[in-house]
């Protein structure tokens, strides 16, 4: 039977290894992106219902974010 040398065989190892540690790395990215897309979406679905509530309550006005003055965009 031939083999490879030991350290060929160590190289190969090594290269798989980090190989399947990169591949763990990039899903585990994926996933925390399609979380953090997710809550972004969820956000800004949040930010819609909210506009749309000040938007029955007060009409179309703008709202300082600092303050919470409101005051229409006409004035």
């Amino acid at each position: 039977m031939n083999n490879v040398t030991k350290e060929e065989l160590n190289q190969l190892n090594s290269l798989k290894t980090t190989i399947s540690e990169l591949e763990n790395r990039i899903a585990d990215n994926e996933i925390r992106r399609a979380v953090a897309v997710n809550s972004l979406i969820k956000a800004k679905n949040e930010l819609e219902e909210l506009s749309n509530t000040f938007r029955e309550k007060y009409g179309e006005v703008s709202i300082n974010l600092k303050t919470g003055e409101y005051f229409t965009d006409g004035n």
